[in-house]
């Protein structure tokens, strides 16, 4: 599997930036599990172009014309967890995985926690 932090593209209009990130043959015979990053973040392609299953309409949400929402899903045994930290709203990023681990941390041996790297947790930016 491929697990993707982000910046699929770097800009979210371009169609044709997702058309040569998605041609490689291996985009079609290895799984990929994408985070939404900065550059993702500014149309509704990113979310037109990648399943995320799961996908909170409360927590890290997108707009109107935005892609985003946090997101889980469990696979070979492992509680994958991403965040839109295109939301700076940590309190409700926190209240999700809270969520997210007590409703299903016990179904998965190992838990990752995958975001953008942004300034989300540097209060002061």
């Amino acid at each position: 599997m491929v697990y993707s932090l982000g910046d699929q593209v770097n800009s979210a209009n371009d169609q044709g930036q997702y058309e040569e990130d998605l041609a490689p043959e291996a985009t079609t015979t290895v799984p990929q599990a994408t985070t939404i990053g900065n550059h993702d973040v500014a149309s509704k392609s990113y979310g037109q172009h990648f399943n995320r299953p799961n996908v909170s309409s409360d927590h890290g949400e997108g707009g109107a014309i935005t892609s985003g929402g946090d997101y889980w899903f469990i696979d070979s045994g492992v509680l994958f967890i991403n965040i839109n930290s295109n939301s700076h709203d940590t309190d409700a990023h926190a209240e999700f995985i809270d969520e997210v681990v007590k409703a299903r941390g016990d179904e998965a041996r190992w838990k990752v926690l995958g975001f953008h790297p942004l300034d989300l947790f540097d209060r002061d930016a």
